[in-house]
């Protein structure tokens, strides 16, 4: 499966459990909610850095490991200074809020497949660098 699909696919998981967060009715189904959001990321993790090593040029490889490393890493900076301007506005309508954020992991989805569509099958692959190394076609 192309890694933009399953960047995409991931995505989906991360909405699906970030809305459910919205109408959960108590703390047991925010535990089910959080197993949700981790599938998405177990699902999200590996073909992420494998796009990112496809994607470098020879001998660049650190350089581009550094900067997704440093654009994850303001994400998840930056997310908890959304989703707490986020609590603030939408405070008394916790689906509004949610929602929001779970549309924002469908925008990331949906961007995914666009950008699977210009890259070539090779890169979108995880078998490209498994050619390179062992030389095999």
């Amino acid at each position: 499966m192309a890694l933009t699909r399953q960047l995409a696919m991931g995505a989906v998981i991360y909405a699906v459990g970030s809305f459910l967060v919205g109408v959960a009715p108590g703390f047991a189904f925010l535990i089910f909610c959080m197993v949700i959001i981790t599938v998405g990321e177990m699902v999200v993790s590996p073909p992420s850095t494998t796009l990112v090593a496809n994607l470098s040029s020879a001998g660049k490889y650190g350089r581009y490991m550094g900067l997704f490393g440093f654009f994850q890493t303001a994400g998840r900076s930056l997310g908890p200074t959304v989703g707490g301007s986020l609590l603030d506005i939408f405070a008394s309508n916790k689906i509004i809020m949610w929602g929001l954020i779970s549309l924002l992991a469908l925008l990331a989805s949906a961007l995914y497949i666009l950008f699977g569509r210009k890259l070539s099958p090779d890169v979108n692959s995880g078998l490209k660098n498994i050619r390179e190394t062992t030389g095999n076609a």
